[in-house]
C-alpha cells in the first residue's frame, strides 16, 4: 500500500456576468499517492456530482453583449490534469503556444 498523502487541486467559479470569483479548495485527505487529481476528482461526491449535473450551480446566464451566443454555463477552472467538461475549464497547456491561445488563458486566469 502507498502513503496516504494530501490531494489538494485549486479550482475557481467563474461568473462571467458578474465579475465575480468563488475560489474553494477540493482536499481528499487520504487519497494515495498513485491515484491523479483527476482520479480522486472522478472518485470524490464534488466530481460525482459535476459529471452527473446534480451540483447546485447557478442558472445559466446571458452574457452582456453576448446575445447571439445564448446562455453560458458557469465555470470551474482547473489544471491540466482535469478533464473538460461542461462546467469545467483549463487553460491551453504549454509555454510556446500561439499568441489566440495565451489570450485565452491569460483571460480565463484572470
Amino acid at each position: 500500500m502507498g502513503k496516504p498523502t494530501q490531494v489538494c487541486s485549486r479550482m475557481s467559479m467563474k461568473s462571467l456576468s458578474r465579475s465575480r470569483q468563488i475560489c474553494s479548495r477540493v482536499v481528499d485527505v487520504g487519497g494515495y499517492g498513485r491515484t491523479s487529481d483527476c482520479g480522486t476528482l472522478a472518485n470524490s461526491c464534488f466530481g460525482e456530482g459535476l459529471r452527473d449535473g446534480t451540483l447546485d450551480l447557478p442558472e445559466d446566464e446571458q452574457l452582456s453583449g453576448g446575445e447571439t451566443r445564448g446562455p453560458l454555463p458557469h465555470i470551474f477552472v482547473g489544471d491540466e490534469a482535469f478533464p473538460l467538461g461542461v462546467n469545467l475549464m483549463r487553460p491551453f497547456p504549454g509555454t510556446n503556444i500561439p499568441r489566440e491561445k495565451r489570450i485565452f488563458n491569460y483571460r480565463l486566469l484572470g
